[in-house]
């Protein structure tokens, strides 16, 4: 299974994946399954779609991606306790003279031993199949122990089984573990906003401090243009949404700024240079054209701009954040919270 990613920033969640329409995890079907919600996974090519009923607390998934080799092993798992693998609660399936073997298993260590046994809630409706491109899909419902709307998600593949066994996954490839926004089927999320004469491909729910990021990646030119909404954290307050080009942190963050003055709305960039920000206004390390915002009548605040990607690279660093304004001076983030929970990579594909 995958192992921890520990992040010193006040900002640290491995955040969605950005991909082309061709991989949107939208254009996958399953055979008389629905689900409300999908997402397709930062890494391994994976994706999860769910259903998640607030009436009795369950989540119906469904978990899609490839063996890390023909013959290999996929699993998807939920850590009630921690963000990290030991303690992981695991879905695993293979292929076995043709057949999707589907099995649960407890992650007790760092060496754990893969074998069958019961999770610490229930499972039912365990299932697997294979679809045409050799990709496995684990089916289930899980009823997890708690009663809120955020998990701790673990997701992982191996190359190889073993007398039915899974070996332990490739350590070369990026194993990470993420919080994922389980979110009530009663929301509709970034789904149901719309921006004014602006339109974009894709759009994600942030798993923590309820901003969103719309979308549109042109490959062509290496262009992203977005939209980030975003509610400060007190009326006044400012909300940022940056790129760090070298490393997952805080430090050497490319980052769009705003927040509302006298009822106008002030966007700038600045470079995020150390742990205690000027935040000045500076020139990015890339280009930014249209940078616009507005707010909404819900009091959230939009960023518009259009960024050239440094490198003509397809995987970029994301930071989210938010904090108060006093007298035109933006200050700290407050250092609880999902503020200590939001930056991650974004595969642009």
């Amino acid at each position: 299974m995958a192992s921890s990613t520990q992040m010193i920033f006040l900002l640290s969640i491995v955040g969605a994946v950005i991909s082309a329409a061709s991989a949107c995890c939208k254009s996958e079907s399953f055979h008389n399954r629905r689900y409300a919600r999908c997402t397709d996974l930062p890494v391994l090519n994976s994706s999860l779609h769910w259903t998640y009923s607030s009436a009795d607390h369950s989540l119906d998934i469904a978990y899609r991606a490839p063996p890390a080799a023909p013959g290999g092993w996929v699993a998807w798992a939920i850590n009630p306790s921690r963000l990290g693998m030991v303690g992981s609660q695991a879905l695993v399936a293979y292929v076995d003279h043709g057949k999707v073997t589907v099995f649960t298993t407890s992650v007790d260590s760092y060496g754990p031993s893969m074998q069958k046994m019961s999770l610490s809630f229930p499972v039912w409706n365990l299932a697997g199949e294979t679809t045409h491109g050799a990709d496995i899909v684990i089916y289930a419902k899980l009823r997890p122990p708690w009663k809120n709307t955020t998990i701790n998600q673990v997701w992982q593949s191996g190359t190889s089984v073993a007398n039915g066994v899974p070996q332990m996954h490739p350590m070369l490839l990026l194993s990470l573990c993420i919080v994922c926004a389980i979110i009530s089927t009663a929301s509709a999320g970034c789904q149901s906003e719309s921006f004014r004469n602006r339109h974009y491909a894709r759009c994600i729910d942030h798993p923590v401090l309820g901003s969103s990021l719309h979308w549109t990646y042109s490959p062509s030119d290496h262009t992203l243009d977005i939209a980030y909404r975003a509610a400060p954290p007190a009326p006044g307050g400012w909300v940022a949404w940056a790129i760090n080009p070298a490393h997952l942190g805080m430090v050497g963050s490319q980052a769009l700024v705003a927040y509302v003055d006298r009822g106008k709305v002030n966007v700038f960039t600045t470079s995020v240079d150390s742990y205690s920000p000027s935040m000045r206004r500076t020139a990015l390390s890339f280009p930014v054209l249209n940078l616009a915002g507005e707010t909404t009548a819900g009091g959230n605040i939009v960023i518009y701009a259009k960024l050239r990607l440094p490198g003509g690279g397809t995987i970029i660093n994301q930071v989210w954040q938010s904090g108060p304004v006093t007298n035109g001076v933006l200050h700290m983030h407050p250092m609880t919270g999902g503020h200590m929970q939001s930056t991650g990579r974004l595969n642009l594909l």
